[in-house]
């Protein structure tokens, strides 16, 4: 076998394909040969058997005459006799004799053959002078000996004849190895070797295809050895054009170049060649200049401080190195001129002589420039130094501009939010009051109005916090659910006013995180509360997407998406600016302050994440921030259903009666808080400023205290540190309740021994909530004498409507309910902490807003709407869940996640079919529960 330039064999010589090929050739021509002779002597074997069979039945005849007598004379011996005689004789299986009367004499071999031959022959007898039929003879002759006498035969014909057919096979191919397959070797060996010794490159790139035999492989190596001459010819033309073009091109360019070009013979330091750059540089025509010395345009003493020789070997010893040599070098030129000049060597390539090309580019001009940029940089330093002083001084006064400004907005928010304590908190007393309709209704809008001021405040001081570096974030662990439930709740009351739907979607982001829940929860509340703002129908998601898992830190994506009026694109890019909106207009059809993105953005920076935001006008908006968190941990809550009890009716409960002591010194403050203390069925004892609330602890032991920050004589922060001085003071809780409202002033609290912090104006479901949360952590009250100062607290009020029992016929709708497939009755009524009439109008309005989507998933899957796939099932998943359908919610969700990756059309019709199953079962089975009795 002959091996080619890739390693591989070409499949030439005397026993390459050709030779395979004759072989099998003549193998099977002499095989059919021998097939078709063979089947013809099988065949006239077959008939003269055949024949023989047939003559031998004939012969039967010469019997027929003494049957003939023996059946006439009733001789049964002799009938049998000659039955017997001729069953014995070869192939003979049966013979029979019939009468006219039916009468049979039979004799039968014990050979059965599968194929048979009969003959039959009257039996005549001469009756009354004529020839009557009294009987027949019938002979049986069986074929299987013949058969197997042919085969028999086959077998030697059929072997004889195989071996002839392979003595002469083999004697043609060893006649075709001799006489061919040599000469045809040798053609192939010459032939496969030109092309690669030819092309050894180009044949790298061509692989000879398998099983060719010897004369296909001698046509593929010159078919690709032509193809590799016509290219090698095409790209030596076109090189030899490239190259002129090359010359020509160099030519234009070293003629024209602005600095000046010189061609040097290394050995002798003559100029071979320059371009007018260089002749007009020098000053020296370019006849005298060719042939001329190039040390005779060098100045003795050159930038380098060498000697001109050694300078000058040095360099060219660089350049035919490889290294491309840049030098200053002096020059004198013919005219009188000295110049500075940058001298560029590279070595040119040349067969016979050691040549070297000079680039001289004149920089005297820019060496003149830089001497006076010194100068002048010393000079600058002085103004520099002089401006840094000046700058010191301007930073030090805006430093000090800093610290009066955050004074100023820590002054004004106590002084504006000590107003807004009593506004809001005597509204809140004056509704729990017996007021007439039109006195409620004015009191919600003070109550609004005062609250929307609030928020608006809130929003001035955390921007400017923001600005001057004043806030800072938290690092605590929370649960996730915790806040976007927190976010949901506040914004209900709106959305269910104008019908939203209001979803939360925390995708795959761990369910307790590590940072600042607090910031969380007001930039998702900023996008939350204008998603409500501008939606009018629809639905509002508060959803949360994990980014990036790096170990400990994640990078958690919020949105809130609406289905509102949507933003112009050239709206978008000013919605982040502090006090813009989209436009006017928006300002005043829906109000606001344009601050609270702003906020947003700026916290989301504060989380070393951004924010930004996607809308189509008409369809809706996603706001969205990202936020660098860590992972949490905690104890999840758990799902045991409970009563649905405010904060204000398990203080009422668990620590009614409990004593407090309240160190407020205004005076409507102080009313505004008791009012909020007794209706929780506490017992209050008043101190007006901070001295009196110490000297009131030395005689009476409280359960817990809340400090307003600032009073007169002493202030909370002193007050706090001398009550944690006294005896049996060190774990009563302590709670300031203050207008300031800036993180320093927490952390101050924080430090002087303080436990909390509520701020002002006092929300009255956080002011129970904190003081739930103390009280039941306090210790138990020590006996003592009320105060002469103590207010009693009034009787307890009954608990608000929904924290009691379960409403009547609520174990029929459980059972009913218990009967639908799908349908966790006990997981869902958990979502509402056990109130059955909720629940059974969260299931109705379920089936109201779902049932429909049946149609559209049935749509959906039979145009392949991937969009509308995905609406339902992102809809489904959260809802479904919320009423304990957890079979739906799963399908829901695992539909959902196949589309966000773009799974294949198979996957998400069997997704698609599977939800839309489990819909229709669901939705039945609560229609027939829901069903009026």
């Amino acid at each position: 076998m002959v091996v080619s330039s890739l390693g591989k064999p070409w499949g030439l010589g005397p026993r390459g394909g050709i030779g395979r090929r004759l072989t099998v050739f003549v193998v099977a021509f002499s095989l059919g040969v021998m097939l078709c002779i063979s089947a013809l002597q099988l065949v006239y074997e077959y008939r003269g058997a055949r024949n023989n069979l047939d003559r031998e039945l004939d012969d039967f005849s010469i019997y027929t005459g003494s049957v003939s007598n023996s059946l006439f004379s009733l001789d049964e011996r002799q009938i049998e006799l000659a039955l017997e005689g001729m069953i014995r004789l070869p192939h003979i299986e049966q013979a029979q004799v019939i009468t006219d009367a039916g009468t049979k004499w039979t004799r039968q071999s014990t050979t059965q053959s599968q194929d048979l031959m009969k003959r039959s022959f009257d039996l005549m007898a001469n009756v009354r002078g004529r020839e009557v039929v009294i009987g027949q003879l019938l002979v049986v002759a069986g074929l299987d000996p013949m058969y197997q006498e042919i085969k028999d035969r086959a077998m030697v014909i059929f072997l004889t004849n195989g071996l002839a057919t392979i003595f002469v096979a083999l004697s043609i191919v060893q006649l075709f190895r001799r006489i061919v397959g040599r000469r045809l070797d040798d053609v192939s060996k010459k032939v496969q070797a030109l092309g690669p010794l030819l092309f050894a490159d180009a044949y790298r790139t061509h692989v000879q295809p398998e099983h060719l035999d010897e004369l296909d492989a001698i046509d593929w190596i010159l078919d690709k050895t032509s193809v590799e001459l016509r290219r090698a010819a095409q790209e030596r033309d076109s090189a030899e054009k490239r190259l002129r073009d090359s010359e020509e091109r160099y030519r234009r360019l070293i003629e024209q170049a602005p600095e000046g070009i010189l061609v040097l013979d290394a050995d002798t330091q003559l100029i071979v060649d320059a371009n007018p750059g260089a002749v007009a540089l020098l000053g020296c025509p370019l006849s005298e200049m060719l042939g001329s010395n190039i040390v005779r345009f060098y100045a003795p003493q050159q930038p380098d401080g060498l000697p001109l020789a050694e300078s000058v070997r040095q360099a060219q010893a660089r350049a035919f190195g490889g290294e491309a040599v840049s030098l200053q070098r002096s020059i004198r030129t013919l005219d009188g001129r000295s110049l500075i000049c940058d001298v560029r060597l590279v070595h040119l390539p040349h067969p016979i002589q050691r040549l070297l090309r000079a680039s001289i580019v004149d920089i005297t001009a820019r060496r003149q420039t830089e001497i006076e940029l010194q100068q002048h940089r010393h000079h600058l330093e002085e103004l520099v130094e002089d401006r840094t002083q000046a700058l010191s001084v301007a930073k030090q006064a805006a430093e000090a501009a800093n610290v009066a400004k955050s004074n100023f907005l820590a002054n004004m928010s106590h002084e504006i939010r000590t107003p807004m304590n009593a506004i809001i908190g005597l509204t809140h007393l004056m509704r729990r009051a017996q007021a007439t309709p039109e006195q409620s209704e004015r009191l919600a809008k003070i109550d609004s109005a005062a609250t929307h001021l609030l928020s608006i405040l809130n929003d001035i001081l955390d921007i400017s916090k923001i600005e001057a570096g004043k806030l800072e974030l938290e690092h605590t662990n929370f649960a996730l659910s915790a806040v976007l439930d927190h976010v949901r709740s506040l914004i209900s009351e709106q959305a269910q006013a104008k019908g939203l739907v209001v979803e939360i979607d925390p995708d795959g982001v761990p369910g307790w995180l590590r940072g600042d829940p607090t910031r969380l929860r007001q930039a998702l509340l900023n996008f939350a509360g204008n998603a409500v703002k501008f939606t009018e129908q629809g639905h509002i998601c508060l959803r949360s997407i994990l980014l990036k898992d790096q170990g400990d830190s994640i990078l958690v994506r919020f949105e809130v998406q609406d289905t509102g009026i949507g933003i112009e694109a050239e709206h978008m890019r000013r919605l982040f600016n502090a006090f813009e909106q989209a436009d006017a207009t928006t300002t005043r059809k829906f109000g606001g302050t344009g601050i609270g993105l702003t906020i947003t953005r700026q916290l989301a920076t504060l989380m070393q994440g951004e924010a930004g935001v996607s809308s189509t006008p008409g369809k809706g908006s996603t706001f969205w921030f990202t936020a660098w968190l860590q992972r949490g941990h905690g104890v999840m809550p758990g799902t045991t259903t409970l009563p649905n009890r405010d904060a204000e009716a398990q203080l009422r409960e668990h620590h009614g009666g409990k004593r407090v002591l309240l160190a407020e010194d205004n005076a409507t403050n102080r009313e505004v808080a008791l009012e909020l203390l007794h209706g929780a069925g506490l017992a209050v004892d008043v101190a007006v400023d901070g001295q009196e609330a110490v000297d009131m602890a030395r005689s009476q032991v409280y359960a817990l205290v809340l400090m307003d920050m600032q009073m007169p004589r002493m202030d909370g922060l002193q007050a706090t540190r001398a009550l944690r001085s006294l005896p049996g003071w060190a774990n009563i809780p302590i709670v300031a309740m203050t207008a300031n409202a800036f993180d320093e002033d927490r952390n101050t609290c924080l430090q002087a021994g303080m436990d909390d912090f509520v701020s002002k104006p006092v929300d009255p479901d956080v002011l129970y909530t904190c003081l739930l949360q103390w009280l039941s952590k306090s210790a138990p009250e020590l006996p003592s004498q009320p105060d002469r100062s103590a207010t009693v607290a009034p009787a307890a009020t009954p608990p608000p409507a929904g924290a009691g029992p379960i409403a009547p016929g609520s174990d029929h709708w459980r059972q009913r309910l218990h009967g639908v497939k799908g349908l966790d009755v006990d997981r869902g009524l958990s979502r509402v902490r056990g109130n059955m009439d909720g629940y059974v109008r969260i299931v109705r309005a379920f089936l109201s807003s779902h049932a429909q989507e049946i149609r559209q998933l049935t749509e959906a899957l039979a145009t392949a709407d991937r969009a509308t796939l995905q609406e339902v099932a992102h809809s489904l998943k959260g809802s479904g869940s919320n009423i304990g359908a957890l079979a739906l919610a799963q399908t829901a969700t695992a539909l959902d996640t196949a589309l966000r990756h773009n799974a294949p059309r198979a996957e998400v019709d069997a997704g698609g079919a599977a939800l839309l199953e489990e819909l229709e079962a669901l939705v039945n089975g609560l229609q027939d529960a829901l069903q009026a009795q």
